[in-house]
């Protein structure tokens, strides 16, 4: 049996009980809080003389280190217990995209020295990045590095195990007793949808170790492999599945939230966090459309959803008898499939589970295909019967999904959220999916009369973005360049 304990050390050295709370605004900016507690066992097992105060014990964190700007403090205060030194910093950004964040998230103070938060000091970097997004939302992503921690070439050892004793086993479980580790994301806005290991409303938890629990496990002391540089992938390898370990399943951690109502003003660093924002009144309305020659004319529309609150992804079923939409009902965030039945006016519901239900489509069979974000946030493709039974997943191992349309029985285009997304054909028989495009926009349609996609292609040249509409032949692969959209559009959506 073998031993994590080199990894156990880096943590419990630099970090004892250290929780990050990112809190975001829908605008980008926010504020940032940090927790440092140090636990006074810590020096008795050490055989180390304790700090005189807390300043000493707990000195000001090193922003532009951790965060990799000058971000301003809005409060920091020390305090102390019987058992430990803690000091909890508030700070405020203007962009979140100008913050990074070491991995393995720790909290760095003004004794530790290291160069600076910079690409080439040995610290590999998350990024965020905030953009506009599907149906006017915004999608946070949160990438994790590839590289080790430290970095190769710093002079560290290689990899190594070592041999695990009794002494070692009651050490790492006295140095481990009470140590955390905690990254989260608090969204100021309703959250549609994410693919971070845990959710609660909408905080996110992107990072959570419980080392005393861990270390407690069986699991823990059955892995057989100490990293040391420490990446992504040993960090998962290491702790994945072991109790106590929350960790993200993908490099790329992405939120989809809803955007500020139209009429909100800007708030620009208010001492304390606003009141979340209620979902946008979004509406569906129906309209006639009638075509004479080249001439195409739009008629009176009708409001179809008339409900309060977040109504969206409208579809028509193959027959043209009813729409399929999603809707977030009774002042909450989790939404729910129904149907518009347009010659009587009904609305009735489809779906009704505490998950939430996305993007519904009617499958070449005539059940109702959805992207379901599942109780533990996983989001992938899932498939009821008409009437709302029968809930089955269709891809297993394919996510996140966050848009699909069906070319046959059992063959997919699929929007993969990601940086960049994807456009990814998928095959329910095998339950794989290859990436054929990259870079594209939300909208996938299968062109009427044969099987190929109408999608969008987002194209850079230098800092400008352009759109076109493209035709994919899921048969051979061939891409067909079908019209440009407008100069200057953000975003572009077709329909046959």
């Amino acid at each position: 049996m073998r031993r994590l304990l080199p990894l156990l050390f880096v943590f419990c050295a630099g970090c004892i009980d250290d929780a990050i709370v990112v809190h975001l605004r829908p605008d980008g900016s926010g504020t940032i809080d940090v927790r440092h507690t140090l636990l006074k066992s810590f020096y008795a097992e050490l055989s180390q003389q304790p700090p005189a105060n807390d300043e000493e014990a707990v000195p000001p964190i090193d922003i532009e280190r951790m965060f990799g700007a000058r971000l301003r403090v809005t409060r920091t205060a020390t305090s102390q217990t019987a058992t430990a030194y803690t000091r909890t910093t508030t700070l405020a950004f203007d962009d979140i995209t100008k913050v990074t964040l070491m991995f393995p998230p720790f909290v760095v103070d003004g004794r530790m020295g290291w160069s600076g938060n910079t690409s080439d000091d040995g610290f590999p970097l998350m990024h965020f990045a905030l953009r506009d997004h599907g149906d006017g939302d915004r999608l946070l992503t949160l990438s994790v590095p590839h590289e080790s921690f430290p970095k190769p070439g710093d002079g560290t050892p290689e990899s190594s195990t070592v041999s695990s004793n009794e002494g070692d086993n009651g050490l790492t479980q006295r140095l481990s007793k009470g140590a955390r580790l905690h990254l989260l994301v608090d969204v100021d806005a309703p959250v549609l949808r994410t693919n971070a290991p845990a959710r609660e409303g909408n905080r996110m938890t992107v990072v959570s170790l419980d080392f005393e629990k861990m270390t407690a496990s069986r699991e823990f002391h059955e892995r057989d492999v100490v990293m040391h540089p420490l990446s992504f992938e040993e960090l998962r390898w290491a702790f994945d599945g072991v109790p106590g370990a929350v960790l993200p399943q993908d490099r790329e951690i992405t939120i989809e939230f809803l955007p500020p109502p139209p009429d909100a003003a800007p708030v620009q660093n208010p001492p304390s966090p606003p009141a979340q924002a209620p979902p946008p009144d979004t509406e569906i309305y129906l309209a006639p459309l009638t075509v004479r020659g080249d001439r195409v004319e739009i008629g009176a529309p009708r409001n179809i959803s008339n409900s309060p609150g977040y109504d969206n992804q409208p579809s028509f079923t193959p027959d043209g008898a009813g729409i399929l939409f999603t809707s977030v009902r009774g002042g909450g965030t989790q939404s729910d499939i129904y149907r518009y039945d347009v010659a009587g006016g009904r609305v009735v519901q489809i779906t009704n589970t505490p998950e939430s239900e996305y993007s519904p489509t009617v499958t070449p069979a005539g059940d109702v295909s959805v992207v379901r974000v599942e109780a533990d946030r996983t989001q992938r493709l899932w498939q009821f019967t008409i009437d709302g039974g029968n809930p089955r997943v269709v891809l297993e191992n394919v996510k996140p999904v966050g848009y699909h349309t069906w070319i046959d029985e059992h063959t997919l285009a699929l929007f993969v959220l990601g940086e960049p997304a994807t456009l990814q054909i998928a095959d329910t028989r095998t339950g794989t999916a290859r990436v054929v495009a990259r870079n594209i926009g939300r909208s996938l349609r299968t062109i009427p009369g044969g099987r190929t996609i109408g999608f969008v292609q987002r194209l850079r040249t230098g800092d400008t973005v352009s759109l076109e509409i493209d035709a994919l032949d899921a048969a051979s692969g061939a891409v067909t360049e079908l019209v440009q959209a407008p100069d200057g559009a953000t975003e572009a959506d077709c329909a046959w």
